[in-house]
């Protein structure tokens, strides 16, 4: 869930599954997802302000690109049946991606 890397989510949901089958104990799946798709918003948030931060104020210009990205990855998680109590992050990020020119 970082701007930068671009994984499918096929490897993803191998990472998910191989981490959940060597853990000790095994966490409740439902609320272990839930849980990740939150930290992934919070991550996702943090590239993103950092991101605008370093481009922006910083002039350091490399770092826009990770911009959109991160407008995208975010809209895609908010997606989840697990994000639907967070429409304010939605229309947030709604408004990040217009003022990159992203189409919805």
């Amino acid at each position: 869930y970082d701007p930068y890397m671009d994984l499918s989510q096929e490897i993803k949901d191998d990472f998910l599954n191989t981490y959940l089958d060597v853990r000790r104990t095994a966490p409740d799946r439902e609320l272990f997802c839930s849980r990740l798709k939150v930290a992934a918003v919070l991550r996702l948030m943090q590239a993103f302000g950092a991101y605008a931060k370093l481009s922006v104020v910083n002039g350091r210009s490399e770092y826009r690109e990770f911009l959109l990205p991160a407008v995208e990855r975010l809209r895609l998680v908010l997606k989840e049946k697990e994000m639907a109590g967070y429409p304010l992050i939605g229309e947030l990020v709604d408004l990040f991606a217009q003022i990159l020119g992203s189409e919805k």
